[in-house]
């Protein structure tokens, strides 16, 4: 078996006998015996195409499980700086779960599974890994810019998140772009003032990116729609009404993107000397490749307060001038 208990496995449908996108949700458990660790063991994935839908499911499945192997593994691994001119070695549980000392608190940012070339799974972690950081970036530094939906888009998306189920009744975006030349772009959707969901992206195409957003921020709320648990499920009338607030003081922030190029290439803004690729061990049960990358600079997990006190304040914080003790500001809130 992939895993040694299967808990749950849901698949959802936007119309019971029409194509349309489908959601895809596991809750499998699985397990380090030797230690008793309990791996992270729920996953989700959004697609038009179920066979693709499942495979990114896998695809997720196996990043969380492979990252888990060496928890306490004292080999060593090599891993190659981003621009291949460095190999640093560490030992394998310098680069599983938990609080570390190389790289500070670990969780799956940064993680990608796959089965094609090397190079696109290679991009595709280091865009999860910009990802989280524009959004530290986004919630303690204000730096972002709120997009302004057209009355076409707002009708367009309203109607994708409304089609099935009731989810929201309105919509927020923002986007940035201060680590790379790629897009952040990050979605929160409310009801009643209430946050229900929220989702984040990166590309270097623009559209691609805003569309991922929406595309996660959909998939997580109709997961979590009806159950009694999830992130947003515990947060007080209180705290909702402060993560608005938060967000009005982010739209009102200064920043202004200016630049909207796009390029097919991937460009590091002074941080490219500090990325470092590790391929994680194949379980035996796995295909294709995991990749992982880490930055010593920035960080390797949610932008979350109980994260940077596992590992301290990094240099992103200390070159975009960030004080994430602020107490006017929330703990960031996406998940």
């Amino acid at each position: 078996m992939f895993f040694r208990d299967y808990k749950n496995s849901v698949t959802f449908f936007r119309r019971k006998f029409e194509l349309g996108e489908v959601c895809t949700h596991y809750a499998l458990q699985s397990f380090i015996v030797k230690s008793k660790y309990e791996l992270p063991w729920t996953g989700s994935s959004i697609c038009k195409n179920k066979n693709m839908a499942v495979r990114k499911l896998l695809s997720e499945s196996f990043e969380r499980l492979a990252l888990g192997y060496n928890m306490e593994s004292e080999k060593e691994i090599k891993l190659l700086s981003f621009n291949a001119d460095n190999i640093i070695s560490v030992k394998g549980k310098e680069v599983s779960y938990g609080s570390k000392y190389v790289f500070g608190s670990i969780d799956t940012t940064g993680t990608a599974s796959g089965v094609f070339k090397s190079d696109d799974i290679i991009n595709k972690a280091i865009f999860e890994l910009l990802e989280k950081n524009e959004l530290l970036l986004l919630w303690y530094g204000l730096l972002a810019q709120e997009y302004k939906l057209s009355d076409e888009e707002h009708e367009d998306y309203m109607k994708y998140f409304n089609d099935l189920y009731v989810l929201t009744d309105e919509i927020r975006v923002f986007f940035n772009r201060n680590l790379s030349n790629g897009f952040g772009f990050f979605v929160f959707l409310f009801k009643d003032n209430k946050l229900v969901g929220a989702g984040c992206a990166f590309n270097l195409v623009f559209k691609k990116a805003l569309f991922s957003a929406i595309q996660e921020a959909y998939n997580l709320t109709i997961i979590y729609r009806d159950t009694s648990f999830g992130h947003y499920k515990y947060l007080t009338d209180e705290e909702h009404k402060e993560i608005l607030n938060h967000l009005d003081r982010i739209s009102l922030s200064k920043y202004k993107i200016d630049n909207f190029d796009e390029s097919k290439n991937l460009e590091l803004e002074d941080c490219s000397d500090d990325i470092y690729i590790c391929f994680l061990n194949r379980c035996k049960f796995s295909y294709g490749k995991t990749i992982k990358v880490y930055s010593k600079k920035m960080y390797n997990c949610l932008p979350s307060r109980y994260n940077f006190k596992r590992c301290g304040e990094k240099e992103i914080l200390k070159y975009f001038k960030i004080d994430i003790h602020n107490n006017e500001i929330p703990d960031c809130c996406i998940i």
